[in-house]
């Protein structure tokens, strides 16, 4: 399923390398934590290429887990109300 507010379109994708876009099917769970480690190796990705990576899109407090450097415990996410 391809979803997403404003994502580039192909042929964007084609101009510029993008990282993370379609990162899981919609019946996956993907933690902050996780996220957050991938989001890590794709900077640095772009860094060992001599290249200046962008960040955009996402929420604020995706965002703000990768700049500001949130130490997130890496935990199994909770998938129902009846596990609480």
């Amino acid at each position: 399923m391809d979803i997403g507010t404003a994502k580039p379109t192909p042929e964007e994708q084609q101009q510029v390398p993008f990282h993370l876009l379609n990162l899981a099917e919609p019946d996956e769970n993907i933690t902050l934590a996780v996220f957050q480690q991938l989001a890590y190796e794709a900077i640095d990705l772009v860094h060992s290429k001599g290249s200046m990576p962008f960040l955009v899109g996402g929420t604020a407090l995706y965002l703000n887990a990768i700049v500001e450097g949130w130490e997130i415990p890496h935990v199994p996410p909770i998938l129902n109300s009846a596990q609480y």
